[in-house]
């Protein structure tokens, strides 16, 4: 902004304030009081008119659950603008909070703004322009890591290496200092908001569960850990089943948050690693001497140099490694114990067989118990049908062409077994044996086109026959077109033509067709039997069919 008197005026009573304009979240700290903002970097915004509605923590509240014309939206990503508009209001916003308690009616601070170290000139513009346009008197730009240096008290001035890991929402920032200067810095824009996405991903992949920003963030603040616990955690996912596309819940442990976090963690430690690898000898050399940063001795360590250096040099750590204790704390375990690692593994492909194990088991149980239920079904139809004696067997084998149908079993002749026995199951019937031999047989199910079947419709009395078709359904002909005849009617065997016991429910009528100018009308005949998925059958093994060929079509004399 322009110097004026009047700025110049305001300016006289506006305070000198220090802005972290996080990705998840942004500071604002006055000078004389410390911090006192510190809320999300949402905003929630009207599509059409792009005014703001809400900022802070309340747009947060409202992420994932405003209407169609309302939008809760971050501006700044990996640590740079991404809508600058949105992020002018958010400015002017927290100045203004800034100034509640100030008599001043229109803010003019000089403000700092902390910018990630590897961002281009552009986007440092835009964060200047953004601070001017929000009413900022004077806008200075300072990298991320410099003000956490200084923030953390940290001797950036002198003539000795200094090193700073900040890890924010967006992005992650490595840097070493000396004279008041970056000597080797690295932006990696792996952080909080990686996290949050790795567990949706972990979440989404293991358990098809699709679950939101909020919720993955809760659950990394909460049980999300760079190495084992000493008390591991659960933690309760609530989501969207992509399957069922119904609401879920699912228990997960802090082991698997580790594991959904692990590529992060990792990505951060090899950071560190290359950024140390760029040092100077010299600044690491005063890395070690002054224990500037316990994260430096620590990947030393990870090259087999820590045992001898570690009782020397932890104890001067203590000032700075306060700083950094709050968010990678768990890094010297990490790196110091992959037998841990390694034993983790171990334990969880240990785990991981043993539910293999248990998945195969449970199949065989699910199995046996489906086979129970077909034979405990067979048993109450013999018991209700005790006049007639049954063999049961398997189906071995099948035939289901659309020329020929049939199914193959495992009793023969040797089991009792003979021609023309007839097949059912206690749904109804199957069809006929008509093949036999020492141990197996075969039937000719209704369906086949060759088969018919004299029935009797249970309500009309009605007699018909029921033949198969090439397409394999059954068809019921030979019905008179003055019958009533509607769909549900059961046909059962009539006992005509002595082919089959009287009885035995052949099908269903599903559907009829007829016309006036017919002698006989005709009917789709729906069986309960499963034919495509028989598995155990009934044979009657004790029907004698009478023999009345040499009787039909012989005269009775005349008296």
């Amino acid at each position: 902004m322009p110097p004026s008197p009047l700025n110049w005026l305001l300016g006289l009573f506006s305070l000198d304030i220090g802005i972290d304009l996080g990705t998840a979240n942004t500071l604002v700290y006055v000078r004389n009081k410390g911090i006192v903002i510190n809320e999300p970097s949402w905003v929630a915004i009207d599509k059409k008119t792009r005014r703001p509605l809400a900022i802070g923590a309340e747009a947060k509240e409202l992420a994932g659950r405003t209407p169609a014309n309302i939008v809760a939206v971050r501006p700044i990503r990996d640590g740079v603008i991404s809508e600058f508009e949105i992020t002018q209001a958010m400015l002017e916003y927290f100045i203004a909070k800034a100034h509640e308690q100030s008599i001043v009616p229109i803010p003019r601070p000089r403000v700092v703004i902390g910018i990630p170290s590897g961002v281009t000139e552009v986007e440092k513009r835009a964060v200047y322009d953004a601070a001017v346009a929000a009413g900022a008197r004077e806008s200075y730009l300072i990298e991320e890591p410099m003000a956490a240096a200084l923030g953390a008290g940290l001797p950036v001035g002198e003539a000795r290496g200094t090193m700073v890991v900040d890890i924010g929402g967006g992005t992650t920032e490595v840097a070493v200092f000396s004279m008041g200067g970056i000597v080797v810095s690295r932006s990696l824009r792996v952080a909080g908001d990686e996290m949050d996405t790795d567990i949706i991903t972990y979440a989404r992949n293991k358990y098809n569960l699709l679950i939101g920003e909020r919720m993955a963030e809760r659950v990394k603040v909460t049980v999300g850990s760079a190495y084992p616990l000493r008390e591991e955690k659960t933690i309760t996912l609530r989501g969207r089943n992509l399957v069922s596309g119904l609401p879920e819940s699912v228990e997960v442990s802090s082991i698997e948050v580790r594991e959904a976090l692990s590529g992060s963690v990792q990505t951060i430690i090899d950071s560190l690693k290359e950024t140390i690898d760029e040092t100077p000898p010299e600044i690491i050399a005063d890395l070690m001497e002054t224990g500037a940063l316990s994260i430096a001795i620590i990947v030393m360590g990870q090259r087999g140099m820590l045992n001898s250096l570690e009782s020397g040099l932890l104890a001067p750590l203590a000032p700075i490694q306060t700083f950094v204790a709050g968010v990678f704390n768990n890094i010297y375990n990490t790196l110091n114990a992959p037998s841990d690692l390694e034993a983790l593994r171990a334990r969880n492909a240990e785990l991981e067989q043993q539910v293999a194990q248990l998945t195969g088991e449970n199949a065989q149980l699910r199995e046996a118990q489906a086979q129970l239920g077909v034979v405990s079904a067979l048993l109450d139809y013999a018991r209700d049908n005790p006049g007639r004696s049954y063999l049961a067997a398997d189906v071995v084998g099948r035939d289901e062409s659309l020329f020929l149908s049939y199914v193959l079993l495992n009793q023969g002749a040797g089991d009792g077994v003979g021609r023309d026995m007839i097949v059912v199951t206690d749904r109804g019937l199957v069809g006929t044996v008509t093949e036999v031999t020492a141990n197996a047989s075969k039937v000719l199910l209704i369906t086949d086109a060759s088969a018919a079947v004299n029935v009797r419709l249970q309500n009309s009395r009605t007699e018909g026959v029921v033949t198969g078709q090439q397409s394999g359904e059954l068809r019921l002909n030979f019905i008179p077109v003055d019958v009533d005849l509607q769909p549900g009617e059961l046909a059962l065997t009539s006992g005509l033509g002595s082919q089959f016991p009287p009885g035995i429910v052949v099908g269903q009528v599903a559907s009829v067709r007829k016309r006036t100018q017919d002698v006989f009308q005709e009917a789709d005949i729906t069986s309960a039997v499963d034919f495509q998925r028989l598995e155990v059958v009934l044979i009657i093994t004790d029907f004698d069919k009478p023999d009345i060929v040499p009787l039909l079509g012989t005269a009775t004399p005349a008296p």
